[in-house]
């Protein structure tokens, strides 16, 4: 083989195993990661951030379509200080956004938020919640069997 082609293959074998991720890292970084339950109540699609500090755009988590619901990853760097979650959801097509109270999380913890729109945007009802794992799972259970059960 010539050596332009083994320098080829050598540089693609790097680019490629940069891109797939070691199986001992991953667990690694779900540790480092918290579960947000979002239940988006209304019909607008809203964009949720997590505020890293106050008065800041903050880090763009995803959007949520009206009436569904999303499972999230937050990194533990996107929290605040001390390990509170604050969140930012802004009512797309709308001016209307709401900021949630800090809430402490912790291991074993995972955050639900609920965002309920007004037909003007207005989500003041809106609201995050921490619950158990164990609750959180038991939820998603008993919502997958209503599912079920309604075919």
């Amino acid at each position: 083989m010539s050596r332009t082609v083994m320098v080829l293959l050598a540089s693609c074998s790097l680019v490629l195993s940069g891109c797939f991720r070691n199986g001992a890292n991953q667990t690694a970084d779900d540790a480092e990661q918290l579960t947000l339950y979002v239940d988006n109540r209304g019909f607008f699609d809203v964009t949720v951030y997590a505020l890293r500090s106050p008065n800041t755009t903050g880090a763009r988590l995803a959007n949520v379509t009206g009436g569904s619901t999303k499972v999230l990853r937050v990194r533990r760097s996107d929290l605040q200080a001390g390990g509170r979650l604050v969140l930012r959801v802004r009512a797309m097509g709308t001016t209307s956004e709401w900021v949630s109270q800090p809430l402490q999380v912790s291991q074993g913890i995972v955050a639900r938020l609920n965002v309920y729109t007004a037909a003007n945007g207005d989500m003041s009802q809106s609201m995050l919640i921490a619950q158990t794992v164990e609750m959180g799972l038991e939820l998603r259970a008993k919502s997958s069997e209503l599912r079920a059960s309604s075919f």
